[in-house]
């Protein structure tokens, strides 16, 4: 009977602290996102997801806004709640940018030194 209730307490325990690494992906491919910044201003926290799109949220619990933000994808503001109802599976969106154009103009010169 103890075995059983160890048992059971550790496949809790292991759920739990799965459930705090969130996993991001690009909303149109679906391909896992790596260097995804995820900020938090209260409690002042800051994680990057590694290359398979994961990051520990365990700092971020009491986080009323978690920021997560990439280039070329739209941030994205969401509680701690929010992640968890979405159980830590977060997609972002592509975001459309132009680029301007960019002109570089350089001369040849010399400088005399005396």
């Amino acid at each position: 009977m103890k075995n059983i209730i160890c048992l059971l307490l550790l496949v809790l325990f292991v759920g739990h602290v799965q459930a705090q690494t969130i996993t991001i992906k690009d909303a149109e491919s679906g391909k896992e996102l790596g260097q995804v910044t995820i900020m938090s201003n209260e409690p002042h926290v800051f994680a990057v997801s590694n290359a398979d799109g994961q990051a520990d949220l365990s700092e971020f619990k009491t986080a009323q806004a978690i920021l997560f933000q990439s280039l070329g994808y739209q941030r994205r503001t969401l509680s701690y709640d929010e992640l968890t109802q979405l159980k830590f599976e977060l997609s972002l969106t592509p975001s459309d940018f132009e680029l301007e154009t960019v002109v570089v103009s350089a001369t040849r010169w010399r400088q005399n030194t005396g």
